[in-house]
Parts: C-alpha cells; sequence; structure tokens
C-alpha cells in the first residue's frame, strides 16, 4: 500500500529534532542524578534527625528559598529507595526502560516487585 507522503531530505528539521531529542535525553539523566543524590542527602537527613517533625522541619528548612521545587512525599520516598540500592534501582532502570523518573520506577518496582526477589 502506498502511503500519502514521503520521507524528504530536510537537514534542518532533522538536526532541530535530534537536538531537541538530546535535550530531552540530558535532561532526564541530569534529572535522575539529582533525584539520586537528593535521595542520598535525605538518607542522611533521616539518620541526623530521625523524629518525623526534626526531620521535616530540616527539609523544611533546605528547600526554603525553592518556590517552585516541593517535591512530593512519594517523590522523595522514592528516591530515598533508589539512592539506598543502586544496585536494585538500576535493575529496575533496565527492567523498565520507559520509565522517565525516579517515581514511575518506584512505582513499578513496587507492582513487579516479585521480578526483583
Amino acid at each position: 500500500m502506498a502511503h500519502d507522503y514521503e520521507l524528504k531530505n530536510h537537514n534542518d528539521l532533522d538536526v532541530a529534532a535530534k537536538t531537541a531529542v538530546d535535550q530531552i535525553v540530558e535532561g532526564e539523566r541530569t534529572a535522575f542524578d539529582g533525584w539520586l543524590a537528593y535521595g542520598a542527602v535525605l538518607l542522611r537527613g533521616r539518620k541526623a534527625y530521625p523524629g518525623d517533625l526534626e526531620f521535616g522541619r530540616w527539609k523544611d528548612s533546605v528547600l526554603e528559598g525553592y518556590d517552585k521545587f516541593r517535591p512530593h512525599q512519594e517523590e522523595e520516598r522514592a528516591a530515598m529507595w533508589a539512592a539506598d540500592d543502586l544496585d536494585l534501582f538500576q535493575k529496575v532502570r533496565e527492567a523498565f526502560p520507559m520509565s522517565r523518573t525516579v517515581r514511575g520506577l518506584y512505582s513499578k518496582y513496587h507492582a513487579n516487585i516479585e521480578m526483583f526477589e
């Protein structure tokens, strides 16, 4: 069956698309690195401030000045989970390569926990 379109050589369009995809991929890599680092610090903070009230106050003080960054508790749990066991995190990431967030991988892990036991 013939298609109504034909792929043409549009170098400017190709370059623009590849540049945009590179930015997305780099942003995702950077975001993963940031969430892993944040999770590791949260784990350390949890040990330093074992009480929920103290831990919460510490997080609030750290996040002061970041008006647009208020992570959901589930995002923080996911970051801590990932940072706590990087090998498991990598296995889950390899099993679900289309998941684009640490929180998404955390959810996939819990929905498929038997795969990783």
